[in-house]
């Protein structure tokens, strides 16, 4: 709702808060009607006293202050309204029908453009009216993206804190049941209590991996030259300990250097190499491929298994958290895994997709640009 506010120098009219432009002009009717092309809203004074007043209180993209005789007062409120614009940026348009009215005015600091009134208006205005709606684009889509940082800082630390204390909890007792009690339990009650143990490992595990997907986001890249092919055989290596298997084979194919950041690259190759491990140990003479090639526009890198496959029609969903192909008991994932690995990818303004047949095998590809 529009207000009127009583100041010294009279009535001054307050707008919605919407981004317009301030017209200080006696009789502003013109220069609103030069203006009309614009769809913009108009703030209109008639005194540049005023005009203080409102670039304070207003959502203002630019001043245009119309002058037909410049006096002494102006010259000084001129001055005032330039120490605002170097502060604000906001830029202040003279108008004038007479340069030697603006040469009264000598060379005030801030962001000033003189013109003469009406010729070049209609062009300067959309000059600096473009400039400014895209400066306040992005000033609204950074504070967004804050805003969004913030909350998932949030929330992140109330998933690493009031999630786990009752997991804790079912852990604990559970354990003290297994401990205390096992002998008066049958072989029935035995399972449930470790299957309750064994989920709440998993949810563990997923908490862990959600807030290193939310950390991925924000945290801050240390580029380095990359060896991808010891890299990967280090993993591999490490993966295999843990699943007490020594079976699966690995090839790796001759790798370019890798430009990226060195503990996210890990992380990725971690993910991708356990999927191709899990989903092909079971099989007959399991391996897992890892490769680079090169089509007419860029290269990728490839990681290859010959492990149970899924249905093409589905790879859209495959880098989507939560989204998995198989069960859980076929595939022993989370969900998380590729997200993260996709994550990681755009971080490195790369790509990463997929291809599978059922029961042949899966192939990820990925770019990384130099």
């Amino acid at each position: 709702m529009n207000q009127l506010i009583e100041r010294e120098t009279g009535k001054v009219q307050l707008y919605p808060d919407s981004p317009g432009i301030l017209i200080v002009d006696s009789d502003p009717g013109a220069l609103k009607t030069h203006l009309a092309e614009f769809e913009i809203v108009c703030h209109t004074v008639s005194g540049i006293d005023q005009a203080l007043y409102l670039l304070a209180k207003q959502n203002v993209l630019l001043a245009l202050i119309n002058l037909t005789a410049v006096t002494a007062k102006e010259r000084r409120q001129i001055s005032e309204i330039a120490e605002h614009s170097s502060n604000t940026g906001i830029p202040i348009i003279i108008l004038s029908p007479s340069w030697s009215e603006i040469e009264l005015l000598g060379k005030p600091e801030g962001i000033f453009h003189f013109v003469l009134y009406p010729e070049q208006i209609s062009q300067i205005v959309s000059l600096y009216l473009s400039k400014r709606l895209k400066n306040k684009q992005h000033e609204e889509t950074s504070r967004q993206l804050e805003l969004i940082r913030e909350e998932l800082e949030s929330l992140s630390y109330s998933i690493s804190h009031d999630l786990r204390a009752p997991l804790r909890a079912v852990t604990g007792f559970s354990n003290v049941l297994l401990k205390k009690a096992s002998d008066r339990l049958d072989g029935d009650h035995l399972r449930y209590l470790q299957m309750i143990t064994d989920n709440v490992d998993k949810l563990n595990k997923q908490i862990d991996d959600l807030l290193t997907l939310s950390r991925l986001t924000r945290q801050k890249m240390y580029v380095e030259v990359i060896d991808l092919k010891e890299l990967s055989e280090s993993v591999f290596e490490n993966i295999l300990h843990t699943y007490d298997h020594s079976l699966v084979e690995l090839q790796v194919s001759k790798l370019p250097v890798l430009n990226a950041d060195l503990s996210m690259m890990q992380l990725m190759m971690h993910h991708l190499l356990d999927n191709a491990i899990r989903f092909s140990m079971d099989k007959q003479n399991p391996k897992v491929e890892i490769g680079f090639k090169e089509d007419e526009n860029e290269g990728y890198y490839y990681i290859k298994d010959n492990g149970v496959g899924f249905e093409e029609e589905y790879s859209n969903k495959l880098f989507q958290l939560f989204q998995k192909l198989h069960s859980d008991e076929d595939s022993g994932g989370n969900g998380v895994g590729l997200a993260i690995v996709k994550r990681i990818v755009t971080r490195h303004n790369g790509k990463v997709w997929a291809k599978s047949k059922l029961g042949v095998g899966t192939t990820i590809f990925f770019t990384i640009p130099e």
